[in-house]
Formats: C-alpha cells, sequence, structure tokens
C-alpha cells in the first residue's frame, strides 16, 4: 500500500469515529427530528435465469446533505447470488455519463470487499472535495456484478446486523442524527425488459475467450435516448454456427416501450443498429419496430443473430481504445499481434481476438477483412 492509501484510511477512521451510530429503523421517517440518507439499488429488483450475470448499482439519496464519508454493508443471498466484481463509480470515470456520485477519485472506495459466504459487501469511502463541491440529492457509488445461481426475482437490501454511518458537512445540529434507510427507489412505472439474442462475427460456441459486456443505446420514435454502459451477456444453447448470446435488460429510466431501435457495440465491435426482429442487413430507416412490456414473460425476445456485430474496430491514433471506425490501424495491430502469435489463458481476453479463441492469427485478420464493408459506427 502507498502513502496516500494510508492517509485516506487515517482520515476514513478520524471521519468515522465522530460520527453517530445509525441502525436500521423502519419507524425512522415518523421521527422529524432524523435526518435520512437513504439506500438505493437500480434496478430495484428484476428477474433473473441460473447462470445470468447482471449488475445492480448501489446509490444514495442524501436529500440536500452533503457527505463526507459513508461506512455501510449490503446483504444478499449466498443461495441465490455470487459477487463477480465491485466497482468503484466516481466523477472521475465518469462511467455513467451525466450522473452525480459520492466519489471523486475511484481511490477514495477505501474498502470495496465482498465474501460470498457470508453475503456481504461492505464500503468504506470518503469525499476530499471541499464542502461547496460535494454532490448532494442521488449519488452513485458501486456497481456491483452478480451471477445468479438460480432463477430468481433479485431485490437487494442494507445488511440489518451493521451499524451503517454517515457523516457530512450540513447536517442541521450535532444532536440530530443521521439515518441510512434501505428504502429502494420507487419508479413510477416499472421498467420495460428488453430481450435479445446476439452474436459476435467470427465467435463460434466452442470459443472460450469471451467475456465481453456490451454497450446499449435505446432511443424512441420522437428521439429519446438511454445508454446502458455495460450490459452482460448470458451464453445460450443454439444449433447456429456461431455462439449466441442472449440479454434480458431493464430498461430503467426509459418510459418509451414502442417503435424503438437498439444500437450495440462492444470495445471491439463496431456499434450496429438493430430495428426488427430477424434482421439480417443493415437497417436503414429511422424508427425502430422494436416493443417490450414490463414483465418477463411476455416481452418479446427479438433475435439479431442473422446479423452479428462487426468485429475490428480495437483503436485509433491516441490510444488502445476503439474509434467507431475500422480502418488500417486496427489492421496494423491485428496482424502485428497475429505474426508474434500472441495468446491468452482461457477464460481472459484479448482485444486483437476477435474470434475469441485465445490467440490471435490469421483467422482474426480474415475476420477484420470482413468487417471492411461495413468500416465505421452506425449512428442513426
Amino acid at each position: 500500500m502507498n502513502k496516500a492509501f494510508y492517509f485516506l484510511l487515517i482520515l476514513a477512521a478520524s471521519l468515522l469515529a465522530s460520527l453517530f451510530l445509525v441502525q436500521m429503523n423502519h419507524d425512522s421517517r415518523r421521527r422529524a427530528s432524523n435526518i435520512e440518507i437513504t439506500a438505493l439499488f437500480l434496478p430495484e429488483s428484476s428477474s433473473v435465469d441460473s447462470g445470468q450475470r447482471f449488475h445492480q448499482f448501489f446509490l444514495l439519496d442524501t436529500a440536500i446533505y452533503r457527505l463526507n464519508a459513508v461506512d455501510t454493508r449490503i446483504k444478499f443471498d449466498t443461495q441465490k447470488l455470487k459477487v463477480i466484481s465491485v466497482t468503484p463509480l466516481s466523477s472521475r470515470s465518469n462511467l455513467i455519463p451525466g450522473s452525480k456520485y459520492f466519489f471523486s477519485e475511484d481511490s477514495h472506495a477505501l474498502d470495496t470487499s465482498f465474501d460470498n459466504q457470508l453475503g456481504t459487501i461492505n464500503l468504506l469511502g470518503v469525499n476530499l472535495n471541499r464542502p461547496e463541491e460535494v454532490s448532494s440529492g442521488v449519488v452513485y457509488l458501486l456497481r456491483i456484478e452478480f451471477e445468479a445461481l438460480t432463477a430468481h426475482h433479485v431485490q437487494l437490501s442494507l445488511d440489518p446486523a451493521y451499524p451503517h454511518q454517515v457523516t457530512g458537512y450540513n447536517f442541521i445540529s450535532p444532536t440530530s442524527t443521521p439515518t441510512l434507510t434501505p428504502t429502494p427507489a420507487i419508479s413510477a412505472n416499472p421498467p420495460g425488459i428488453l430481450k435479445f439474442n446476439l452474436s459476435f462475427t467470427g465467435v463460434s460456441s466452442s470459443a472460450t475467450c469471451v467475456d465481453w459486456p456490451i454497450s446499449v443505446l435505446v432511443v424512441s420514435d420522437i428521439g429519446v435516448t438511454k445508454f446502458f454502459p455495460s450490459v452482460g451477456l448470458t451464453k445460450i444453447d443454439s444449433a447456429s454456427s456461431l455462439a449466441v448470446y442472449q440479454s434480458q435488460l431493464p430498461l430503467v429510466d426509459f418510459d418509451h416501450h414502442r417503435n424503438l431501435s437498439v444500437f450495440i457495440r462492444s470495445p471491439r465491435h463496431l456499434q450496429t443498429k438493430y430495428g426488427v426482429n430477424g434482421q439480417s442487413s443493415v437497417y436503414n430507416q429511422k424508427n425502430g419496430q422494436i416493443s417490450v412490456t414490463t414483465d418477463h414473460s411476455t416481452t418479446p425476445l427479438y433475435d439479431f443473430t442473422a446479423f452479428p456485430l462487426p468485429a475490428g474496430d480495437i483503436t485509433d491514433r491516441t490510444s488502445s481504445q476503439s474509434d467507431g471506425v475500422i480502418n488500417g490501424l486496427d489492421f496494423a495491430q491485428v496482424k502485428s499481434h497475429a505474426v508474434r502469435r500472441l495468446k491468452v489463458e482461457s477464460g481472459t481476453t484479448l482485444l486483437s481476438d476477435l474470434d475469441g479463441n485465445c490467440e490471435v492469427n490469421s483467422v482474426d485478420i480474415t475476420t477484420l477483412m470482413q468487417a471492411l464493408r461495413d468500416q465505421i459506427d452506425q449512428v442513426y
């Protein structure tokens, strides 16, 4: 650990030592003298299948108060869920553009440990900004990726056995007790569920280096958009020559359910517009024909596998990130890696490995060449 980490840890300890203990108290709303800081989980609830990977966000509604430290613990059912990763969300990384964050730096989340045997996720962190720079209201703290061990309805909560603690700059008075309550966010309208099957160009069912989250942009027929930055996929059995992956995406905070267009991309694939079930070529119409319902059992399952995501967009001139174009820069990098016969272990990933077989060779060059006819992201 470096000196900066020790400094943050000492600071957090000194802040939390002065905090009020805050037990879970479902009757706290009746106590007008209390300050309530509400814990939120988005999606509020969702239905998942066994083996499905999905994520939930942990947020706090701080009302008008500006917090500078938080110490809490989330509880989940170990018979139903397994945590894969816990990612701090901060204004520096800005993984959810347009949102407010508790942390200004990822490193200010001092403890994001989890225990899949106890069913707990710990969060200890600080905000070192000046009071006027600290966000109030609904702020993001964590992105938690889970794997479902059974098919069930997911709903997270705070651990009732833990002494949840918060402190802030502008509490009303020293005698006011800040109370962290596990009230979930209640949406006026339940989210629509977008279900679709997807394939990647060149990726067969035997590929073992395909852990590729996608991003999804949903657009209504009147131009309202919602961006979902990291959407997990579940591999499903299929008779197709290509591997088939499925997503069941709750369209949280998006109240449009008919005539939708769906734009999908990944860090190695061009953004592609899908607008109709069974699509087998570029969709050139302005408005899509995709509709969803709020019920997992009735929302349609769309098949996009006949038009796989085109692969090869892996780099640009200034960084190793994709830039929405497949060109000579991408070709040169894939060719360079193919000549060196780069390999990775099964279950890991390499950007230039376009077919997910854990190595870069002439097949990846061929896959990129096939995508050159598409060349550029669809943005309309």
